[in-house]
C-alpha cells in the first residue's frame, strides 16, 4: 500500500511513501514547495492542541501496535500448555512491551510539551489551526 499526499491549494504532491504515513509532533502547518502555500499536515500531532482521541492514536502509530502484537502472538503460539496459558503469555508480553513503547512515547511527548505550549501563545497560529478545521480540544473550538 502506498500514500501521496497533495497540497490542498495547487494539487501538487508534496510527500509519498509506502503503508501509512508516520504520526509526528511538532507543528503541522506545512508551506508547500510548489506554490509556496500554507497547509494543514494532519499526520502531525499539536500535543496541547489535539484532542484525547489523537493522542491516544500517537501510542500505536507508527508500527508500535505490530511490535507490540507480533512478539505476544509468537509467545502464546510458542508457549506450551492450554489455550488460557498461552493467551495469558501472549497478553503479558504484549502489556510489556506496550508499556516499554509507551515510555518511549512518554519521553518524546515530554520534550514537545513545552514546544507546543509555546506555539500556542501565538494567537495567529491558534486562528490558522481554526480556520483550517484540525482537530482540537474543546476549549479550543469556536
Amino acid at each position: 500500500m502506498t500514500y501521496r499526499k497533495k497540497c490542498p491549494h495547487c494539487k501538487c504532491m508534496v510527500e509519498n511513501g509506502h503503508g501509512e504515513p508516520f504520526k509526528h509532533l511538532g507543528n503541522p502547518i506545512k508551506i508547500c514547495p510548489h506554490c509556496h502555500r500554507s497547509y494543514i499536515d494532519m499526520d502531525v500531532i499539536e500535543w496541547e492542541y489535539s484532542p484525547i482521541y489523537r493522542k491516544i492514536s500517537y501510542y500505536f502509530a507508527n508500527n508500535r501496535i505490530w511490535i507490540c502484537l507480533m512478539p505476544s502472538m509468537l509467545v502464546g503460539a510458542l508457549t506450551p500448555g492450554t489455550i488460557q496459558i498461552s493467551l495469558l503469555f501472549a497478553f503479558l508480553t504484549f502489556a510489556f512491551i506496550f508499556f516499554l513503547c509507551s515510555l518511549y512515547v512518554k519521553v518524546k511527548i515530554k520534550k514537545e510539551i513545552p514546544q507546543s505550549q509555546k506555539r500556542l501563545q501565538n494567537k495567529d497560529y491558534v486562528r490558522f489551526l481554526q480556520n483550517s478545521e484540525y482537530p482540537a480540544k474543546k476549549h479550543y473550538i469556536k
